[in-house]
């Protein structure tokens, strides 16, 4: 029913939301950082964003009424970039790397900062390395079942989309032109992209 985004237009950016149908386009943050929204609440009642405040990228949830935004973690993790919210477990799913929020689309690197998948579990407080390739995991996504997706570039050197069932991870894609900036629909039957 609303689609979020981010507007320079009062000269940086910050979270607005609109109805798809048309109507009010309403502010939600109002700071002189860099406010880019990333994903929603499994509920639908918040939307997560990244920014810059206080000299470092960290992920922030921001109510769809608007009000303060609330810090998700402000003692742990570095760099946070694309997190999004399992529905079922509760788990955040994100990366933790300076390569996928800066250089997400550099190709072919490999090295100690590759982007993982990485979990965390804020009633449980469990922490988990889902995956450990080399080279890039990132952009993860989840369906409303709870099903986790992401992009890899561990086969053949292109970004395809990966399906992680357990420990195994299922190749869904094998374009020979690398995926990029994906979004999966809530029923799972439909994941959007570009292609580089």
């Amino acid at each position: 029913k609303y689609l979020t985004f981010a507007s320079n237009e009062t000269g940086n950016f910050n979270v607005y939301l609109v109805p798809l149908a048309g109507g009010v386009v309403k502010q939600l943050t109002f700071h002189d950082g860099s406010d880019i929204p990333v994903s929603w609440s499994a509920d639908s009642k918040k939307i997560y964003f990244e920014s810059n405040r206080y000299n470092s990228l960290s992920v922030y949830s921001v109510s769809v009424e608007g009000g303060t935004p609330e810090r998700l973690f402000p003692n742990y993790f570095n760099t946070i970039s694309a997190l999004v919210e399992n529905p079922v477990t509760g788990d955040f799913y994100f990366t933790e790397s300076a390569e996928s929020y800066r250089f997400a689309t550099r190709r072919g690197y490999k090295g100690e900062h590759n982007a993982n998948i990485i979990s965390w579990n804020p009633s449980k407080r469990e922490y988990k390395e889902v995956t450990n390739w080399i080279g890039k995991d990132q952009w993860p996504m989840v369906d409303g079942m709870g099903n986790l997706y992401y992009v890899s570039d561990e086969k053949g050197g292109e970004d395809n989309i990966v399906k992680q069932e357990g420990d195994k991870r299922i190749f869904v894609t094998n374009f020979k032109e690398s995926v990029q900036y994906p979004s999966i629909s809530r029923d799972g039957s439909k994941i959007v992209f570009l292609k580089w």
